[in-house]
């Protein structure tokens, strides 16, 4: 800490004499040698523009500031630019970056090389563990690749992996440990249980989705009393569940224990609602409790962290009756009927999703928890699909299609991506339209296509799309229920199209239109800021 405040210091006291013109005109030159793997043309900041001190100065002091935040790939093009640079101009700042600890060592070692070519003595207290660890990540790696050699070869590896620096030895750790040829490290390290390494075994194992990689977290999760990770572990184990892996047994499963155990009384009313733009919707059930009439439940749920709002009251007959109109006659929401089971996984599943997000639970829902209960059966399809038979939907390839007509229903009159996120990709397309350069119509509409493909593939990898198969999913049925099949067909026909293995997300009609509709909800909002208009997306509606 108090390095960090000396360098603080010493970056005030060098930026006294800097403008903010110079140092301007460093970031631009570190802008486009960050971009390109050559170094940045004249007319982007030259060389020559840097030759003065306080240019120089500018240039240390943009390094400094800007050089931890690149991405890996950005920090090599960056060091690669400066070697066209005199070393007068960035020897200072580099040998302060070297003592950085959390840039990667491989990233530190290429720091040393340029300061060592450029005449500047690295000490061996800071070389020699940088160039240990980089012999031994070849070490594992080479290991990694022969998994049927003799098992006692790793004893020498790992003694000499302990010895390096905690923070050195877990980002070799992390640099070999990512895919599944890494498998026997982790073995021997999930073995081996060294607490200044399960950080970054869990770390690396929660990278490789895989029923190999799910079970070793599961026996880290039963050996750590670290509360942190097995935070960590259940938040993998949770991403492997959505992406298709089996995770079951995975984790030890708590026993419950009750004084008194409810009886299984049953369940008369289950309704959800629509699901909304951010993933929420409304859950309602009813079930009768001993001796005292009916409960009846409201929950809030989210399907990012899980349960969210609850809140219960006891009810007569005549009031559930009631109840239950009043949400029907909601213009604003529509609702439909759950089987009692179904609804009650939905409420499970999302408590587990509190569990593994770290999402605070509702005090109220701990306490009506056994009165929701259990399903006496798992469903291991969504219902829609008991109705709608997947292959005939898939045989339909106009349903795909058609897709992007389900905006047209008041039910996804809300969905869109967030501005935020669009922001960049509304830039990037603003530019190709005020470009200077005069291009073809043609040319200029594929740029702003390519934009929009690569804005797809990165807001909505498998993660998200995952999310949106299943919002779809329960979207189809809830338009099946409420008699307009031909939209549920479609609903289901781009949920079947949204699998992890499927085809490009850019492809996919329902996404582009997603995309589509979200940046022109952007840019009417930013037209209308004053009067900030919003789609009219109604709140869920839970018992008062």
């Amino acid at each position: 800490m108090a390095q960090q405040r000396t360098r603080r210091a010493e970056g005030k006291r060098r930026g006294d004499s800097i403008t903010t013109e110079q140092l301007r005109t460093a970031r631009e030159w570190l802008k486009e040698a960050r971009r390109r793997a050559h170094p940045p043309r004249a007319e982007h900041a030259s060389v020559s523009e840097l030759s003065a001190p306080a240019p120089r100065a500018a240039l240390g002091m943009a390094l400094e500031q800007d050089f931890p935040r690149y991405t890996r790939a950005e920090q090599e093009h960056v060091l690669a630019a400066l070697r066209t640079i005199e070393p007068r101009h960035w020897a200072p700042a580099l040998g302060r970056l070297l003592l950085e600890p959390s840039l990667p060592y491989q990233v530190r070692l290429t720091l040393a090389e340029l300061l060592s070519g450029a005449g500047v003595e690295v000490a061996s207290d800071i070389l020699d563990p940088l160039q240990r660890a980089q012999s031994l990540e070849a070490h594992l790696r080479e290991r990694c690749a022969k998994p049927d050699a003799d098992g006692n070869g790793w004893h020498g590896l790992l003694e000499e992996l302990q010895r390096l620096p905690d923070p050195l030895a877990a980002a070799v750790v992390q640099a070999v440990g990512g895919g599944l040829h890494a498998l026997p490290l982790l073995q021997e390290l999930t073995a081996q249980n060294d607490a200044g390494l399960l950080a970054a075994t869990v770390e690396a194992l929660s990278t490789t989705p895989a029923p190999e990689t799910a079970a070793l977290l599961g026996q880290v999760a039963a050996k750590t009393g670290s509360k942190d990770l097995q935070k960590t572990i259940r938040r993998a184990l949770y991403r492997f569940k959505a992406m298709g892996i089996n995770t079951e047994g995975a984790l030890p499963q708590e026993t419950r224990k009750s004084v008194l155990e409810v009886p299984k009384l049953p369940i008369v009313a289950a309704l959800a609602s629509q699901i909304d733009f951010d993933g929420y919707r409304g859950l309602y059930l009813a079930r009768r409790r001993p001796f005292s009439g009916l409960v009846f439940v409201g929950l809030l749920l989210q399907d990012t962290r899980g349960v969210i709002a609850c809140q219960a009251l006891p009810v007569s007959k005549k009031d559930l009756t009631q109840l239950v109109e009043d949400i029907r006659a909601d213009t604003r929401l529509t609702h439909v009927e759950l089987l009692a089971s179904y609804a009650q996984q939905l409420v499970e599943d999302n408590y587990q999703l509190n569990l593994a997000t770290g999402t605070p639970v509702p005090q109220e829902f701990l306490g009506l928890r056994d009165i929701i209960g259990m399903p006496d059966r798992r469903w291991e399809q969504p219902p829609i699909y008991q109705v709608l038979q997947a292959d005939e939907v898939r045989a339909q390839v106009t349903l795909l299609s058609l897709s992007e007509r389900l905006f047209e229903i008041r039910e996804f009159e809300g969905w869109h991506l967030p501005a935020e996120l669009l922001q960049p990709y509304r830039d990037d397309i603003r530019r190709v339209g005020e470009s200077p350069i005069i291009v073809s119509q043609v040319l200029q509409q594929e740029r702003i296509e390519a934009i929009q493909k690569k804005a797809i593939r990165e807001l909505l990898p498998v993660e998200a799309r995952v999310r949106y198969r299943r919002r779809l999913e329960e979207m189809a049925y809830l338009l099946w229920h409420t008699k307009r099949p031909d939209e549920a067909k479609r609903a289901l026909a781009a949920a079947l199209a949204l699998q992890p293995e499927g085809a490009d997300p850019a492809d996919h009609p329902f996404l582009r239109a997603l995309f589509k509709r979200s940046i022109e909800m952007a840019e009417a909002a930013e037209a209308h800021e004053a009067s900030r208009i919003t789609v009219a997306t109604p709140r869920l509606w839970t018992p008062s």
